[in-house]
């Protein structure tokens, strides 16, 4: 039996994009709870469509054999064999945005060989499709970040009074806060967008100069889908420590993480949160 030959990663993700987008463009959709997710936040039912959409583009059209993990649903197996992809799925990061009108929400889905560990340097091609501007990035890892074909790259900009950066500041911690006093006051524009991955993308676009989430609440599937995005435009995405992320045992475990443009802004960001002595 011949082996699938490899996937075009580009091609089912301008698909997957293109059926979740008409999904939220009818309007039709549902904002009814429906209960719990495995994070313990509540999930509606466009939440749950999202996600079926893009399980049933999966099982219907994808031929390599897969694993599959998402926020919203039981790990699956698609294909036979052992799974020579692992898909990682974020369907709507926003929801709540999505609930209250606002369109600032996004779907992410990052693809690692195998079963590799659920860490950064292990997605192989990943995309997010950004519904704040309606756009659809791509990334294939050694290949560059594009956006509508366009490549992208992270900021150029080197002088905190012109950076505008996201900062997450539902669920901060007090005893956080005051290491981002600094960057308030000094920074020209600060923004809290409620949507990780919509957030990272616009840092690979170089549209924000840098996202800091220090609440100890991100999981890795709000990182994965956006981390090569980032890293292939230029960018750089740590702890608030400097260091490189630890692969994640499940879609439970929290992170805090800073990710810039360049690395520049990223050292000087990491200068302001460390705690003060």
């Amino acid at each position: 039996m011949k082996p699938n030959p490899p996937p075009n990663f580009t091609y089912h993700f301008k698909k997957i994009f293109h059926e979740v987008s008409r999904f939220f463009e009818k309007g039709s959709y549902s904002i009814e709870k429906i209960g719990k997710n495995i994070k313990a936040h509540d999930v509606y039912l466009f939440d749950s469509e999202a996600n079926d959409i893009i399980i049933n583009y999966f099982k219907k059209s994808f031929k390599n054999s897969a694993r599959i993990i998402s926020e919203e649903g039981e790990e699956i197996c698609i294909g036979t064999g052992d799974p020579e992809f692992t898909v990682v799925i974020d369907p709507v990061d926003g929801s709540v945005n999505v609930n209250r009108g606002l369109n600032i929400f996004s779907c992410g889905i990052a693809v690692l060989r195998g079963l590799q560990p659920l860490a950064i340097d292990s997605v192989i091609s990943s995309m997010v499709g950004n519904f704040l501007v309606k756009e659809l990035y791509i990334a294939q890892k050694g290949s560059g970040a594009y956006c509508s074909k366009k490549i992208i790259t992270g900021s150029m900009s080197n002088d905190p009074k012109t950076f505008v950066i996201s900062i997450e500041l539902s669920h901060l911690l007090s005893e956080s806060f005051p290491q981002l006093l600094d960057i308030l006051s000094e920074v020209h524009q600060v923004r809290s967008l409620g949507s990780a991955i919509t957030a990272f993308s616009l840092v690979a676009s170089g549209r924000l100069d840098a996202h800091i989430d220090i609440r100890d609440r991100l999981t890795i599937e709000n990182i994965l889908p956006a981390s090569l995005l980032i890293k292939e435009a230029g960018g750089i995405l740590t702890d608030p420590n400097g260091n490189e992320l630890k692969p994640a045992k499940d879609l439970i475990q929290p992170f805090n993480i800073v990710a810039s443009g360049n690395p520049t802004i990223h050292t000087w960001i990491l200068n302001k949160i460390r705690p003060h002595k």
